[in-house]
């Protein structure tokens, strides 16, 4: 039962203030996870499991072919080569969702579909691509396939992904998109999860109107309410808006006992400080619950009030300016409503960062700073987003952290920061200013394998499509681009760190120190680049087109992120031709270096291929089996004279559209 009080009689003065940690400490020692619930898995989204989630049979089920193609014995090919390929029998056509008819014998295949059931005594698949028809009507009772491959190619074993009994989810885990998809493959359609914590808001003021009210003097709209519900659905709970209460503590009570009533956790807004219109204060200085603090040591929010009712319900009572009542939210309210989520780690955890820029106030009591993330050069920043008043809203808006200043301390050029709940800003890309993303493809190769003539290739095809175009090119060895004697070359001779000239129609840069090429790519998204094309960095995890002269460069297949494979074989070179130009032709069904370059063309019209991490090529004898991978896993193999790029190119335009 609340009781009436006055303002005179509320102690406002008489405040014990406590540092934010011990506060989120109070709170969370009251917080109690709540009890569970069954629902279907389409209404599980977004929700936190409330048990552990365990595989109740092995996946795959069945042996899975992964590609289009055919299911053969390993032994039958060990003899293949292009000259003399193994004639198989072909016995039965597999398509998904059918089981096997027939055990594969000496000398026999099955036609089988991607995800369709590997018959038994097949222990690999071919794919569709690197096979051709071996009768003259091509009626497919015969197939030619070339080349040997490994037991267990294309193969998914029972259970390779989980097995029976596997723990897959863990409780207190959120339910997305990922977690959907595992639980519908093992067949829960009705998914435990923790009940929603029913949250109530209020608002207090006689100044404020609703949203749809026009303004008049002195009044201003309801928008605490608006952003509370808005946290309150993004933490996972289910707010339950009481509206807005004027002046009067008497309306304020009962309202805030029906809100104590119905919810779990109970948020008002407003009415905390020490005005004489702030009947927060008057209401809980004489209820029959407890007040837990009134008070803490920051900014902004420092009236930050919390109490517990008789019937343990907790009321968080958050300031009036918007400002500090986001950051009051995020610090208090959103690590209860976690640990009510039956989360094990309620807390928002902390990070370091450089500032990006200075901050020079100091102050008492700690600072909790509305900022953003942002990336240059390499270097994770903090910006603030704008002035760190307590009553303004537009710092809310693209603000993903908070910068954490100690009390009583300048801020550093490295400060701690904490991500905010539910922020999807992405600072990992490189953006350009309008939100424009800067993509950026490789040529790596060695000596004269023609690197440069293929990135002035790609920059004309580029720049023919009105797309900007920047290039790096890393030297291995020094260089010095000034010409000894000019007045910029004495400028760096003097020990200027970075020198710069302009004119009316360019502007160079020198910089006297070496740089990353994360570093090098930001500052070409700066100058609005928007296709980087970079010549070396062969180690750097950007996707990447590797040239290869012969099969001695095959090392380079090791290399991260490979997207596309270009040869250059001359005529006269017939073991070079003899290694990788059948897979250039059978990489897309081709029979001819013609047929080829006409699929290729095709294929760079359609989706570009996800990238492949060559992680096992050690010496020119894995060229064959590594550009096999290679044309396995969709990576173009690309044979061009030094005359004609036209496949590469249309690969480049594809990749950059």
């Amino acid at each position: 039962m609340l009781l009436p009080t006055t303002p005179a009689e509320a102690g406002k003065f008489r405040r014990h203030t406590i540092q934010p940690e011990e506060a989120q400490r109070i709170l969370l020692e009251r917080a109690v996870p709540l009890e569970n619930e069954i629902v279907s898995l389409s209404d599980a989204w977004g929700r936190r499991l409330a048990e552990d989630v365990h595989a109740t049979e092995p996946f795959p089920p069945f042996r899975r072919s992964g590609m289009d193609g055919y299911a053969v014995r390993t032994e039958d090919l060990l003899l293949a080569t292009p000259d003399e390929p193994a004639i198989l029998s072909v016995v039965e056509a597999i398509p998904c969702g059918a089981v096997p008819a027939r055990r594969i014998a000496k000398g026999q295949a099955a036609r089988i579909m991607t995800g369709g059931m590997v018959p038994d005594g097949a222990d690999a698949v071919v794919m569709l691509e690197m096979t051709r028809p071996a009768t003259e009507g091509g009626d497919g009772s015969l197939v030619a396939i070339a080349h040997p491959i490994p037991a267990g190619r294309n193969v998914a074993d029972v259970g390779c992904e989980m097995s029976a009994g596997q723990k897959l989810l863990t409780a207190g885990q959120v339910v997305l998109a990922g977690e959907s998809a595992l639980l519908a493959a093992c067949g829960f359609a009705r998914v435990p999860v923790v009940c929603k914590p029913k949250v109530a808001i209020l608002s207090t003021g006689s100044e404020l109107l609703e949203v749809d009210e026009p303004l008049q003097p002195g009044r201003i709209r309801n928008s605490n309410s608006i952003m509370l519900e808005a946290l309150v659905k993004q933490a996972g709970a289910e707010p339950v808006v009481l509206g807005r209460v004027p002046d009067d503590v008497h309306a304020a009570q009962a309202l805030v006992e029906r809100g104590l009533a119905e919810a779990d956790l109970m948020l008002t807004t407003g009415g905390v400080s020490v005005g004489d219109y702030d009947i927060m204060v008057d209401l809980l200085a004489r209820w029959d619950g407890r007040t837990l603090f009134n008070k803490v040591a920051m900014r902004p929010g420092s009236p930050t009030t919390a109490a517990e009712s008789g019937e343990g319900r907790l009321l968080l009572a958050l300031s009036g300016n918007p400002g500090a009542c986001f950051v009051g939210f995020h610090l208090f309210a959103l690590p209860v409503i976690r640990t009510m989520l039956g989360s094990s780690e309620p807390l928002p955890e902390r990070f370091e960062a450089r500032l990006a820029e200075s901050f020079p106030k100091v102050n008492a009591y700690t600072r909790f700073i509305r900022s953003r993330t942002e990336i240059s050069r390499g270097t994770l920043y903090v910006r603030p987003t704008g002035d760190d008043k307590s009553s303004l809203m537009t710092t809310i808006v693209g603000a993903d952290c908070l910068i954490v200043i100690p009390r009583r301390r300048k801020a550093s050029r490295r400060v701690n920061w904490s991500k905010l709940f539910g922020s999807s800003r992405n600072t990992y890309r490189h953006r350009q200013e309008g939100g424009r993303t800067m993509r950026i493809i490789q040529i790596v190769g060695y000596k004269n394998a023609g690197k440069t003539t293929l990135v002035c290739e790609i920059v004309r095809t580029l720049s023919e499509l009105g797309l900007r175009v920047g290039t790096l090119k890393r030297d291995a060895h020094d260089f010095e681009p000034d010409i000894p004697g000019t007045d910029t070359w004495k400028h760096r001779q003097a020990g200027a760190a970075a020198t710069a000239i302009t004119s009316a129609a360019r502007t160079a840069w020198f910089e006297e120190r070496p740089s990353e090429l994360a570093q090098l790519a930001e500052g070409m998204a700066a100058r609005s680049v928007e296709a980087l094309i970079v010549e070396g960095f062969k180690n750097a995890a950007y996707p990447k087109i590797v040239m290869l002269r012969g099969p001695e460069d095959a090392d380079l297949l090791a290399l991260p992120n490979v997207v596309a494979i270009l040869t250059r074989f001359p005529h006269e070179n017939a073991a070079v031709k003899a290694i990788a130009a059948p897979e250039a032709c059978n990489v897309l069904g081709a029979s001819t270096t013609r047929e080829s370059s006409e699929a290729i063309e095709a294929f760079a019209a359609s989706d570009a291929p996800e990238p492949l991490d060559f992680s096992a090529a050690q010496t020119s004898s894995h060229s064959t089996e590594f550009l096999e991978k290679a044309s396995s896993q969709g990576i173009p193999i690309f044979t061009a004279p030094d005359s004609d790029y036209g496949t590469v190119l249309a690969f480049a335009r594809r990749f950059f559209a």
